[in-house]
């Protein structure tokens, strides 16, 4: 009998020691303990900007080829070419063209396009380059790789740094008015109030083809 009473005591404390030796974790806190902890938005932008962004740049819709499918059937556009992630009418496209540098303004870039569309001008923004266009147009973002919507608009910031580094400061030190021009960037459309006049575009690649 004191046998078994010691031999239920010593169980009693192997159990209770394996117990107390053991840490219980969430899913999440195991994931930043295995990515260092934190989420790096810049780490995240410039991955996303070499794997996703420069690659899908091939992709890019002609402009006037856009315009022309919106008018015939935009709702059918929009599901085939746009993308954003939040709910609503908002659409992004990634889109490419080319056109004649009219002026060279502190926020922006005008320029009178030359694919068809009519005189029509359209502006690359050079400053004010902020929002989701760019991180969403490709469709590739997936939400549950984050935790919170905060770092989801961070990794926005990141890669809207990266534009104005690395593709509009460089063409800025070369352009002049007069030059002919041809890019590809995203624009912002709004499927209830299409309106292709005044486009603005975050541009991702900028090449001048000619001078004066």
């Amino acid at each position: 009998m004191k046998k078994s009473i010691k031999i239920l005591l010593i169980l009693g404390i192997i159990i209770f020691l394996i117990y107390h030796s053991i840490t219980i974790q969430s899913l999440s806190e195991y994931k930043k303990i295995q990515m260092g902890n934190q989420f790096n938005p810049l780490v995240y932008a410039e991955s996303y900007w070499t794997n996703t962004v420069q690659p899908g740049i091939e992709e890019a819709l002609p402009l006037n080829f856009l315009h022309s499918i919106l008018k015939n059937d935009d709702e059918s556009a929009f599901q085939q070419y746009g993308n954003a992630i939040s709910i609503g009418n908002i659409g992004y496209f990634l889109i490419k063209s080319s056109g004649k540098v009219l002026e060279i303004n502190e926020n922006e870039i005008i320029l009178l396009l030359e694919d068809g569309n009519e005189e029509e001008r359209i502006n690359l923004a050079t400053e004010f380059i902020y929002g989701n266009a760019v991180r969403d147009v490709f469709g590739a973002i997936d939400l549950n790789e984050f935790e919170s919507t905060a770092d989801l608009n961070k990794v926005s910031e990141e890669i809207n740094k990266i534009i104005r580094a690395k593709v509009v400061a460089p063409f800025l030190q070369e352009i002049l008015t007069g030059d002919r021009i041809e890019f590809v960037g995203v624009i912002e459309l709004n499927s209830k109030h299409l309106n292709f006049r005044d486009l603005e575009a975050i541009p991702l690649s900028i090449s001048i083809l000619s001078g004066q």
